[in-house]
């Protein structure tokens, strides 16, 4: 069986020269304060992918958004009506205004959930916005490196690599602002839009982005400033966004919450960069999988692209009673769910694992009742269960035992970005492996 740390594992056993908890003790760890509060276990020891699987990796963290971004073309012919009964429940006003954004072609950023079974990488989700979680865990690097002699090499002769998410993300930010906003003096402000109930207070928050800005704004070009608060206090003046008099160049929603009207119209108008804009919903859309695979057994990408989209994107419909191709055969949907351990059912829009049904962790009774609840709810999708296959890995006690892993790698426009696993032990897994739910995260170094 495999192992979390490829063809190394015999020299990373070997060199554990001390005792040390298998999760990092976060709140002695010596990590920015707003991550002292970090709700999920974290793994002392990292993952280590060869260089194979980065390639893989790489080309799926940045072709998969491109590909997204081009199904209102090429799936609706940039047909309004479709594209609202589709996406925004038939308001044709609404599908406007999210082609609009679309035209404008920005770039947001991407973690794609995939999974490593038997027949290869495949790709579970793509979750598009600023709120996308994981970036934390490079926060706590330095931590885990000191725990392993092999991570601690000189520079000079490094042989293990972890991408910095951190830096490239504030990078994309601050490149994507100058190349879609005008009139950029020497100033650059950007509101983050923050959960009000979250207990981390919005001083830490400002001040760990303002780090992160200070780290990547080492020659001090321009003058960059993060700033918080309620987002209602936003306001126009002239075609400028403002907060407290201070104009804004980029919002950021990590919160997923209604954001004023105002800012779609700043960044239609070319003022703001808001990368969580109408069309960013549309794209994180979870139907948009199924609709990749149909354009790629249509042959509307190139050969390349086509053969990428039919290896990594696993079979997926909409949860409706209908007839539905399946492995080359025409079947009824309230058919073929039957066979409940080859599906899965989870909604367009969902996170953490929330209302995702794996058959293969329910009775019959159990997943009859859910099929019969959501099914033509215009809310779920039905996918192929991909396992992951099993690799060994520390568990809490840091006994080594089999575990399933997802993998979640970021694409910043045209970069990718880094990546993070959620591995959960194989006796106590469920289907969903999520942080939320119970699974372990951890860092991830590339071989060299």
């Amino acid at each position: 069986m495999d192992t979390i740390l490829s063809s190394k594992y015999n020299e990373f056993i070997a060199q554990k020269n001390h005792e040390f908890p298998s999760l990092v003790a976060i709140e002695k760890a010596a990590v920015p304060k707003i991550l002292k509060q970090f709700h999920y276990p974290i793994s002392s020891w990292p993952v280590l992918i060869e260089k194979e699987i980065v390639k893989e990796i790489k080309l799926l963290s940045v072709r998969i958004p491109k590909l997204i971004a081009k199904i209102p073309e090429l799936y609706f012919n940039n047909d309004i009506q479709r594209i609202a009964d589709f996406y925004v429940n038939g308001n044709k006003t609404l599908a406007e205004f999210t082609m609009m954004c679309q035209e404008k072609q920005v770039l947001a950023s991407c973690r794609l959930d995939i999974v490593n079974t038997n027949k290869g990488l495949k790709v579970l989700e793509a979750n598009i916005c600023s709120s996308i979680g994981g970036w934390q865990l490079q926060s706590f690097e330095k931590e885990i490196r000191s725990y392993h002699p092999l991570l601690k090499s000189d520079i000079k002769k490094e042989k293990f690599i972890s991408r910095n998410t951190q830096v490239n993300y504030i990078k994309f930010i601050i490149n994507e602002i100058l190349n879609n906003v005008y009139d950029i003096d020497k100033e650059i402000n950007i509101f983050i839009s923050l959960d009000d109930e979250e207990a981390i207070a919005p001083i830490d928050t400002v001040a760990f982005f303002q780090n992160l800005i200070d780290v990547v704004n080492e020659e001090k070009e321009y003058k960059i400033k993060i700033f918080t608060g309620d987002v209602t206090k936003l306001y126009l003046e002239g075609k400028n966004l403002h907060f407290n008099s201070v104009r804004i160049h980029g919002l950021l929603d990590m919160d997923i919450k209604e954001i004023p009207s105002i800012v779609t119209r700043a960044f239609l108008l070319g003022t703001t960069y808001f990368p969580d804009n109408l069309a960013t919903n549309m794209h994180s859309d979870k139907r948009n999988l199924a609709l990749l695979r149909l354009l790629a057994e249509a042959g509307k990408f190139t050969a390349t692209d086509n053969r990428l989209l039919k290896n990594c994107m696993p079979w997926t419909v909409e949860l409706q009673s209908k007839e539905v191709n399946y492995k080359e055969e025409k079947i009824a949907i309230t058919e073929l769910i039957k066979e409940k351990d080859k599906f899965v059912i989870k909604p367009f829009r969902g996170f953490q694992g929330k209302e995702v049904f794996v058959g293969k962790f329910l009775t019959q009774t159990q997943w009859e009742a859910i099929v019969k609840k959501n099914v033509n709810s215009g809310k779920f999708i039905l996918q192929e269960f991909c396992d992951s296959k099993q690799y060994l890995a520390p568990n809490k006690n840091n006994e080594w035992t089999p575990h399933k892993i997802i993998w979640g790698t970021f694409g910043f426009g045209t970069k990718y970005a880094g990546t993070f696993v959620r591995m959960s032990e194989v006796t106590s897994n469920r289907g969903v492996i999520n942080a939320a739910t119970g699974a372990i995260e951890t860092i991830v170094y590339e071989v060299l």
